[in-house]
This record gives C-alpha cells, structure tokens and sequence, in this order.
C-alpha cells in the first residue's frame, strides 16, 4: 500500500469516526436513533474509533473508551456509567462490552497480584456502585429493578430486599448520624445517655 493510500484510509477512519461521534452525540441530546445507539457503541469499541477522537481538554486524544465516553461534550460522548447501563440493558452482547470498557484501567501496582486475580475465572464479579447494583438488580430481580427506574425506592434498599447486600447495623447507622449533629444536639444526646 503506498504512502497516498494509506493517508486516504486514514481520513476516510477519520471521517467515519467523527460522523459516529456525531450520531452518537445526537441521539442522546434529541433522541434521535437511540433504537441504534447500541449498535454504534459496539462499533464505537470494536473498531476503536474513541481512538481517533481528539480532546482538547487533555491536549491528546483519548486514552481510552472509559475515558470518551464519560467525557463532556463537543470532544466526548457525555455520558455516566448508569445512563449507559439503562441504553444497553437490553441488548446482552453490548453491554457486556460496554461493561468491558468502563473497566478503569489504571495503573498496576502489583502484577502478580494482579496476574493470581484475572486468572481466577471463577470469580464472582462483585461491587457495591450503583451501576453494578443495577445490573445484578436487572438480573436477578426485575420487580425491584423496576420499582428503582421509577423512583419508588433507592439501589441499596432494593439490593437489601433482594437479600444480596445487607443492612445496616444499627451501631453503624448512629456512628453515621453523630457526625450530622450540632453541639447542642450532641450536649442533649450526652445528658439522655
């Protein structure tokens, strides 16, 4: 291939992914194409277009899918973590690689730990973030799921009630609470005790 060719390739990459960006961009603003959306998120990964787009912010392109989508916009998608969980959630494939992308890649510190835990496959995925709340609330309790996209209760009750996080104690709750309390409210509390 000579050097014209591969520059010509390299603009028209340049081009489609800016176009991508652009409809992607445009779908969550307008809501326009979101039946697509999940399609250009896996392309968007698959093809590593997130590679090509430049941010101004940073001075460089994006380093990573994590990094472009969650990004504001003009330069990045705009998105959160859970906002792209509720897109893709009915769509398996692309959620998982969505799931895949949000990994945050930092920087190891100790390889061989690192090496023993990505080799454990048997590994349960866990977590306590919202996001991930969610995905195992879609799972394993749709009811619930639910009634937390409607806003009638809260990530953590419903992972309680689903019986996978559990409560409170109620010594953790007043250890909480002391740290609201004014002075007269904390002098009021010594006397009850």
């Amino acid at each position: 291939m000579s050097a014209a060719a591969k520059v010509d390739d390299n603009t028209i990459a340049a081009k489609q992914a800016a176009y991508l960006h652009q409809s992607m961009t445009k779908a969550l603003k307008f809501g326009d194409m979101l039946r697509q959306f999940p399609e250009m998120v896996e392309t968007c990964i698959g093809q590593e277009t997130w590679k090509m787009m430049y941010c101004r912010d940073k001075g460089r392109c994006f380093e990573s899918a994590r990094e472009y989508f969650l990004h504001n916009e003009p330069d990045g998608v705009g998105l959160t973590e859970l906002r792209g969980f509720e897109l893709l959630r009915e769509h398996k494939k692309t959620l998982g690689i969505w799931r895949e992308a949000m990994k945050h890649q930092g920087e190891r510190t100790d390889l061989h730990y690192n090496v023993m835990e990505v080799g454990d496959a048997t590994k349960k995925q866990q977590g306590n973030s919202r996001a991930y709340t969610l995905v195992r609330l879609a799972d394993e309790s749709p009811g619930l799921y639910e009634a937390v996209c409607r806003g009638e209760m809260s990530a953590n009750r419903a992972a309680i009630e689903a019986g996978f996080r559990k409560p409170p104690k109620p010594f953790d709750q007043i250890k909480k609470l002391l740290t609201k309390l004014t002075d007269a409210e904390r002098r009021q509390l010594k006397d009850l005790l």
